[in-house]
């Protein structure tokens, strides 16, 4: 609250939309800049602005309202900077008020950690891009994917290991059609017969119907986590 009131009166509204953005410094040696000159930078370019140095990262905050821009705006200004000077930066969302901007750190530190694992041929992420993976990550922090996943789905795998078949495709894909069946045949390339003869099939090891939005939900994460999974082996 005392940092709010602050803020307030430095002019920065707790009504007002903020953006946080944290640039990695790892090459700067290379291109013989400072920290202080890229702060110095961002001021000159956007005056509603703070910038300074935390934990070997540069965090800048911006108040879009005074600034009277948006994410994309300011974004686009920094990106050449940014690219030229082989440094890497995570953006937050914009939110309103002064109680988002810790959450806006994490945001954005997510996006530059995430976002170079996932894309490290990237300069520049998104929260949004890889919120996704983020969730994911969390959800295995304490169990690994095939533990939380639809028992059912491990099944599948079990079956098409032992029998050579293709049921876990096959549901990847009607899943994916939004359960349509004429869809997921065309795009498996089978016959529709064939197909449907796959999915009564399916639904006999999953013992379910798939007609529960909630367990289709489960379905498709589960396929999401143990894809993540094979990509960390």
């Amino acid at each position: 609250m005392q940092v709010s009131r602050e803020l307030s009166e430095l002019g920065w509204s707790g009504n007002h939309e903020y953006m946080c953005l944290i640039l990695q410094i790892t090459y700067l040696n290379q291109q013989n800049l400072s920290t202080k000159a890229i702060c110095r930078y961002i001021k000159k370019k956007f005056e509603d602005s703070v910038s300074f140095l935390y934990q070997d990262e540069i965090v800048a905050f911006f108040d879009l309202t005074r600034l009277g821009k948006s994410q994309e705006e300011v974004a686009g200004k920094l990106v050449y900077f940014i690219r030229d000077t082989y440094l890497k930066a995570g953006y937050s969302r914009v939110m309103t008020g002064h109680m988002s901007l810790r959450r806006q750190y994490v945001q954005a530190k997510t996006a530059l950690d995430v976002g170079s694992r996932k894309k490290p041929y990237l300069w520049i992420h998104y929260f949004g891009q890889v919120a996704l993976t983020y969730i994911l990550e969390q959800a295995t922090r304490r169990l690994p994917g095939t533990m939380i996943c639809h028992e059912g789905l491990l099944e599948l795998k079990k079956h098409d290991e032992e029998n050579q078949t293709q049921y876990m495709e096959t549901l990847r894909v009607y899943l994916e059609q939004h359960l349509s069946a004429t869809q997921a045949a065309r795009e498996l390339f089978i016959h529709r017969s064939t197909f449907l003869y796959r999915l009564d099939r399916i639904k006999e090891i999953l013992q379910s119907e798939l007609d529960d939005p909630e367990e289709i939900f489960y379905l498709e994460l589960s396929f999401r986590l143990l894809e993540q999974e094979q990509e960390q082996e």
